[in-house]
């Protein structure tokens, strides 16, 4: 059984406590007036990517498709990270460094706010932007719970307080879904949002086009290279894309439900790549050296310009398998901890039997079967069912969604 991280409840509410004092108090009491009273430039556009300012997932490519389809706004990426910062004034990307006081004038003074994620208000930025119109384009549709619907959010009334006082659950002016039946059964009672549009995700349209410059800024550039090579020489691609545990430690290869030289030597007879990218989460538990038919994508880097050069994703949980639908490939699902993960990690909210469209394993011996016989035995007999779920998880499949996206804040939001 993976170790399960028990905080220090003691010195989790003295840190707590510490950033009421220091952060929550002083928003309110001298940001969030300023956010009144500082007039709105109309045209003034922010993007905040996840983790304090990474440039990936939705917000990248929206924003991407904003610099290159843009007539009037004025567009800023904000992030907290120098690395960051320095590769996207290199590519010469309108880039705001945050905290400075060029990023809190033009917080103050912005009309729109774009971020995919749910901890983007950090470090002050909630009150910064309280009077700010604010598009929420989420990262993903799966079956785990989220917001309000997660058990972790609510825990009880001195939590609930502290997430009124650091502003976790805004009202967002536009909520991207990426079908109905994702729009009613999870987005429509977790998050608060004026509109709620069924426009699909940005990160998606590269699934549907060759990926440029602009597109590989963040991209493992120095795997995906390595993978064309072997795909000329005749290689599958695998990739695997194990999610992060809320509370338990459990990692494939550490914990030895995969053994990595066995899987090598697999990989080695049957002419396999085998790309394992981790969740970023997993940073400090991944240290594994690559074998000749093993790459490891770096854990922070952007993965979706490396997945249509791919043959079969192996995930467990991660809501990417959802995405891969697109490109009509195999999945095969690798559930090694299913009981500890839905009882101490994460709560889900539809059957996993039913939602996943993919054979089920749980030993790596089942994991190699399966890979050979959907690969090289003909028996991907799982068609009718990823384009079952396909169609339930997304409205359109056309990759477009930046498009439908942009084109509603250009009419709708900035006027």
């Amino acid at each position: 059984m993976a170790k399960i991280r028990r905080p220090n409840r003691i010195l989790l509410i003295l840190k707590i406590l510490i950033r009421v004092m220091l952060v929550y108090f002083p928003g309110w009491i001298f940001l969030y007036p300023l956010s009144l009273l500082i007039p709105k430039k109309k045209n003034l556009v922010l993007f905040i990517g996840r983790d304090n300012g990474r440039f990936i997932d939705n917000v990248k490519y929206l924003f991407i498709h904003a610099i290159k389809n843009n007539e009037r706004a004025q567009i800023f990426f904000i992030t907290e990270e120098p690395r960051t910062y320095d590769l996207l004034a290199r590519n010469k990307i309108p880039v705001i460094f945050h905290p400075t006081i060029k990023s809190f004038f033009y917080m103050l003074r912005a009309n729109l706010l774009v971020v995919d994620n749910r901890l983007w208000m950090r470090k002050f930025k909630f009150y910064l932007l309280y009077r700010t119109k604010k598009v929420q384009l989420w990262h993903g549709v799966g079956f785990k719970k989220i917001e309000t619907a997660n058990p972790n959010f609510n825990r009880n009334l001195f939590y609930r307080i502290i997430n009124m006082l650091r502003g976790r659950l805004p009202r967002y002016s536009l909520l991207v879904s990426t079908s109905e039946f994702y729009t009613e059964n999870v987005f429509r009672n977790t998050v608060k949002a004026e509109r709620i549009e069924e426009f699909g995700y940005p990160r998606n349209d590269i699934l549907f086009r060759n990926p440029d410059g602009l597109d590989y800024i963040e991209a493992d550039t120095e795997v995906i290279t390595r993978v064309k090579k072997l795909k000329k020489e005749g290689f599958k691609v695998i990739i695997y894309t194990p999610t992060f545990r809320d509370f338990t430690e459990s990692e494939p290869i550490k914990d030895g439900f995969i053994n990595i030289e066995k899987l090598d030597d697999f990989s080695a007879k049957n002419r396999i790549v085998f790309v394992m990218k981790f969740h970023p989460e997993f940073k400090v538990l991944v240290n594994h050296e690559e074998l000749p038919h093993i790459l490891f994508y770096k854990t922070a880097k952007d993965i979706y310009p490396f997945l249509p050069l791919t043959d079969l994703l192996i995930t467990d949980y991660s809501s990417i398998y959802m995405d891969y639908l697109l490109l009509d490939k195999p999945v095969v699902f690798f559930p090694y901890d299913f009981d500890e993960y839905i009882t101490v990690d994460r709560e889900i909210q539809f059957d996993y039997e039913w939602i996943t469209p993919g054979p089920k394993c749980y030993t790596q011996e089942e994991l190699q079967d399966v890979i050979k016989k959907t690969l090289f035995g003909g028996q991907d007999k799982w068609g009718n069912r990823r384009k079952e779920i396909l169609n339930i998880a997304f409205k359109y499949k056309d990759g477009k969604a930046s498009e439908r996206i942009w084109n509603y804040i250009k009419e709708k939001l900035l006027g």
